[in-house]
């Protein structure tokens, strides 16, 4: 009488360990996310690139600029030349670079598409970004937002350095709201005002001054550790403003979706 072949005990239970390890590891990298932005920027302007690190412990990036900058075409335009050492980002936090918008040659590249690959600890992560000479002012995030963290945002308009910045948001992008400056894409909802309320303990730091070169880090969002906001979607923008002006908004960014994770 024939019997069907066994396989060996060990194997399956090879298959399963193997298994389990790569499925803890895809977990695990899955909390290693890279955010590229302003996804809309003003030509000139900074284009921050950050690794959050949700895990529960540090990581360590091939290099203090782990990134690459590709035109429309795939050809690669910048990458920064960076000391040959590790990078740690610690657990919970974030680490951020820039690019300047400059090629090998120290030129300003020119307005168009512009993909940047992020070298993460599990593979490398692509995103995209727009350069428009059409736009004035951008916002980025600076790491994922996630619960129970305080994440920063990024604010660039390099033709109004040394102006007042507001940074705002809102569940919906419209109906916007009309301004002698242009339209500012968030609709005047509950958590416009909180945001614009001083000390809310959700938006911070998003009221103040740009630098020389039109740039500030200073705006975070902070959220509690209660998993029902995972999912939870607004929009941020962020204005400049002259107070001295007869219109006293300078710039307007396109509004940034988000989404807690």
């Amino acid at each position: 009488m024939n019997h069907p072949m066994r396989s060996s005990p060990i194997f399956p239970r090879w298959a399963l360990a193997a298994a389990f390890f790569l499925s803890l590891q895809t977990a695990v990298m899955a909390q290693v996310v890279a955010t590229v932005g302003p996804q809309s920027s003003p030509s000139g302007g900074t284009v921050w690139i950050s690794v959050s690190n949700d895990t529960a412990a540090s990581i360590f990036l091939s290099s203090p600029c782990p990134f690459v900058v590709r035109d429309a075409v795939g050809a690669v335009v910048y990458g920064p030349v960076c000391p040959a050492v590790l990078q740690p980002v610690a657990a919970g936090g974030v680490y951020t670079t820039a690019w300047d918008q400059q090629n090998f040659l120290g030129n300003q590249v020119p307005p168009g598409n512009y993909s940047i690959e992020v070298t993460l600890p599990g593979g490398p992560s692509v995103q995209s970004v727009n350069i428009a000479a059409t736009e004035d002012m951008g916002t980025a995030q600076l790491g994922a937002i996630k619960i129970g963290r305080t994440r920063q945002l990024g604010v660039t308009a390099p033709a109004d350095g040394g102006f007042l910045f507001v940074t705002a948001a809102a569940f919906t992008p419209g109906p916007a709201i009309l301004t002698c400056g242009g339209i500012v894409p968030l609709a005047p909802d509950a958590l416009l005002t909180l945001t614009l309320t001083p000390g809310n303990g959700f938006m911070n730091g998003n009221t103040g001054t740009l630098s020389p070169t039109g740039d500030s880090t200073a705006p975070s969002i902070t959220l509690p550790n209660l998993p029902s906001l995972i999912g939870l979607s607004f929009w941020v923008a962020s204005v400049a403003i002259d107070p001295l002006a007869a219109c006293n908004v300078r710039s307007i960014t396109q509004a940034m979706f988000v989404t807690v994770i």
